[in-house]
């Protein structure tokens, strides 16, 4: 049983309703519709899904950064929304960087974690794919600088591997690495939040996509 598929059947076991609900749609991706119906029989009549939500990649971003939010929502030097708004890249590029500076001076840990994801997809959407693979590196070491305890880091850390797999890796085609990294995000989330956490759900469809583009690459090069 593929990692994704496990963790969904042992959360779905568990009581959740997403869990549920994400597992009948793999399953019923892979063909396998008399299992995909059984899961979804167990689904709380209460649960109400999406119309034909597809599964798809799921980036994430770093909740804990709302709160720090509150301080500085509507600062154009350090807002992370703010500085999304920026439609030209290269002068969104400049904005993150001197916001990243601006975070660090006030001791915005968790902003200044967002403003590095933020900057990585900047990177992305310029197609800067090295500037992208070079910065998700340095996020793993910047995690633990960042401090705010075990708890805090694993999360991080949980955050840039789903991110790098989702992003660099899957553009690399590089499915082995991809499928490494989600299953260590899965890992370091669950032991901090729990098999119940929608973050965990997020993963778990990345974890899910790349091991059907893992298999579909191991059928071309039969």
């Amino acid at each position: 049983m593929a990692a994704a598929e496990l963790w969904l059947e042992r959360a779905a076991r568990g009581g959740s309703d997403v869990a549920c609900y994400q597992l009948a749609k793999l399953l019923h991706k892979q063909g396998r519709a008399e299992e995909s119906d059984r899961a979804r029989g167990r689904i709380g009549a209460q649960f109400r899904p999406p119309a034909d939500e597809p599964l798809e990649i799921c980036w994430l971003d770093c909740r804990a950064a709302a709160k720090e939010r509150e301080l500085i929502a509507g600062d154009e030097l350090v807002d992370p929304v703010m500085i999304a708004n920026i439609q030209d890249l290269r002068l969104r590029q400049r904005a993150l960087q001197a916001a990243i500076v601006e975070a660090g001076e006030r001791g915005l840990a968790e902003v200044m974690f967002q403003l590095h994801l933020d900057i990585g997809q900047c990177f992305l959407l310029s197609q800067k794919l090295d500037m992208a693979e070079s910065l998700f590196q340095d996020l793993f070491g910047l995690c633990s600088e960042l401090g705010g305890g075990d708890a805090a880091v694993s999360l991080r850390q949980a955050i840039v591997r789903n991110n790098f797999a989702v992003s660099v890796l899957r553009l690399q085609e590089k499915w082995t690495e991809a499928e490494y990294e989600l299953i260590q995000a899965l890992l370091e989330c669950e032991r901090v939040r729990g098999e119940h956490d929608e973050m965990m759900l997020g993963i778990s469809g990345n974890l899910a996509l790349i091991r059907m583009s893992l298999s579909e690459s191991r059928v071309d090069t039969r």
